[in-house]
């Protein structure tokens, strides 16, 4: 999840931070190794944001780079589409 499958060539995954220095590595990755824990048999983008939303805000504020990831994955392909 934590790679870009859009690229500059088709098929060439980047990885999302080089692409948007919003996301901070370090953290980023410490939070996609937690995911499994915390929201375990979650496997798919969908699946993650509807547990996601089920979850405490004390939850959520554990995984903000998380939540900026899920952010980034359902806004930048609209803009893409229409930018």
């Amino acid at each position: 999840m934590s790679y870009c499958l859009t690229a500059p060539k088709i098929g060439e995954a980047v990885p999302l931070w080089d692409l948007y220095n919003e996301l901070d590595q370090h953290c980023l990755k410490l939070q996609l190794a937690m995911l499994p824990v915390v929201f375990p048999g979650v496997t798919a983008v969908t699946d993650l944001i509807a547990a996601f939303r089920q979850k405490h805000q004390e939850v959520k504020m554990l995984f903000g780079e998380v939540e900026r990831l899920i952010t980034l994955l359902l806004v930048v392909p609209v803009f893409w589409r229409y930018g």
